[in-house]
Formats: structure tokens, C-alpha cells, sequence
């Protein structure tokens, strides 16, 4: 197919590709793992790599998770959002990110279907030192409160370089919120944009978070909150907070609430 053709021009050394945009094809397993092949050739160059929308399984995510552990490859940016990626894929992937060849800072996972198993193996690769993530993305996945308190642990830890955060549409409830906001007060946590519009979060979860905001630890400079339970309640706890001198926060959404 298209997929593999253009694997075996990536590996030509007259070849100057380095962004490789394939969103949104229909990009199978046979297709990645000969891209995977392509992205191991030192001759390649690419290092920013969307595969989004395409039909993508732990098979594929597997050999390019393998791809990423070799010092040939150049990719520090991976968008998998919207394919079929389970736990399976992600446990191979959390692996590769805990190799010092690994070169990814932002990785793309939204849209597929993880649950807390998948989230607790990536939680231990960002407490690697040699993890060198800074920007996940875990929107609209089957994230539970599990997954999110094994997530706020790793973000505690001083090895976690995890500074932008996305957890959007993942049924977060106020239990996961309080997690995330330990993590948040920690000095060690990193997290400056925060992302948890489209979730089950209530005034109580807003509540604890505007204490965390006023935290002289806390980093935080954008928070989304749209589409939650948030009533006037929350909202007053929230004005109060950005009145601290220690909240950092400049971009705040709370659009749909209600």
C-alpha cells in the first residue's frame, strides 16, 4: 500500500521529510510496521509523526514502540489519537519511553480505548528519569479514578517531566480532582496547563482545587473546567483563589457549566 512506498522513500538519504502527516487514512498495522522499519533507517528524519484516525492496534503500536527504543530515530512527537489502541499497546509503548534512545516529548493517545491498566504503565514510564514526555494527551479514553490517582503519583515524582496535561471527556469525578490536586501542591510537579473540560467534577472537586491554586508550589497557568457541574458555588471558591498572590493562573475556561 501508500504506507509502504513511502516507508521505503523515507529511508533514502536524498530524502529531507521530517513532519510525515498521515492523519486520518485507513493506515493498518502492515502499514506501521513497515513505517516503524523506515523510522530505524538512519538515513530517515523524520521527527514529528501523525498517525490520528487511522486503524492503528496494539500490533502496530508494538513495532513502533520497538522503532522508538532505536538511537537512529529521530521522532520526539507521536499522535496515535483515534485508533484502536487497548492497554496492551500502551504497556509496549510505556516501555519504549523508559529507554534513554527514546527521543518523544509530546505523545498523543486520545480517542482510543485505555483503561486504568493502560494508565498505570504509563504512570510508572513518566517516573523514569529517562522518560522524556512533557505533553500527554489521554482525552476520551476509560480512564477511572484508579488510573487518575496512579497518574497524580507520577506526577509527584521528580523524574515526571510532564508539563501539559489533557484529560478531557474521562468521566474524572471529584475523587480523581482531590489526587490531582496533591499532585499539584507538590514541588516537584511540573504541571502548568491543565485540561479537564468535559468531565463529572462538582462544586467539591472546584473547592479543593482553588485551595491547591493558592499553593506557592502550584504551577498551574491554565485551567479548563468547561462542560463539568460547576455552579455558582464553585465559582466563588475559584474568584477567591485567583485573588491569591500565589495563583498563577492567567487563562481560565468554565464555558457549559452551569
Amino acid at each position: 500500500g501508500g504506507a509502504i512506498s513511502l516507508s521505503q522513500a523515507l529511508q533514502s538519504s536524498a530524502c529531507k521529510v521530517t513532519k510525515l502527516y498521515l492523519d486520518y487514512n485507513q493506515i493498518a498495522d502492515a502499514g506501521v510496521t513497515s513505517l516503524s522499519q523506515a523510522l530505524q533507517s538512519s538515513a530517515c528524519k523524520v521527527s514529528i509523526l501523525y498517525l490520528r484516525g487511522n486503524q492503528i492496534t496494539d500490533v502496530g503500536v508494538t513495532s513502533l514502540s520497538q522503532a522508538l527504543q532505536s538511537s537512529a530515530c529521530n521522532v520526539n512527537e507521536l499522535y496515535l489519537g483515534g485508533n484502536r489502541i487497548i492497554d496492551a499497546g500502551v504497556i509496549s509503548l510505556s516501555e519504549a519511553l523508559q529507554s534513554s534512545a527514546c527521543k518523544v516529548t509530546i505523545l498523543d493517545l486520545s480517542d482510543n480505548q485505555i483503561t486504568d491498566d493502560g494508565v498505570f504503565s504509563l504512570s510508572q514510564a513518566l517516573q523514569s528519569s529517562a522518560c522524556k514526555v512533557t505533553t500527554l494527551f489521554l482525552s476520551r479514553n476509560h480512564m477511572t479514578d484508579a488510573g487518575g490517582v496512579s497518574l497524580s503519583e507520577a506526577l509527584q515524582s521528580s523524574a515526571c517531566k510532564v508539563t501539559t496535561l489533557y484529560l478531557t471527556g474521562n468521566q474524572i469525578t471529584d475523587v480523581n480532582v482531590a489526587s490531582l490536586s496533591q499532585a499539584l501542591q507538590s514541588s516537584a510537579c511540573k504541571v502548568n496547563k491543565l485540561f479537564l473540560d468535559y468531565n463529572q467534577i462538582t462544586d467539591a472537586g472546584v473547592i479543593r482545587l482553588s485551595q491547591v491554586l493558592q499553593a506557592s508550589a502550584c504551577k498551574v497557568t491554565t485551567l479548563d473546567l468547561d462542560w463539568n457541574q460547576i455552579t455558582d458555588a464553585g465559582v466563588i471558591s475559584l474568584s477567591q483563589a485567583l485573588q491569591s498572590s500565589a495563583c498563577k493562573v492567567t487563562t481560565l475556561d468554565l464555558s457549559g457549566n452551569q
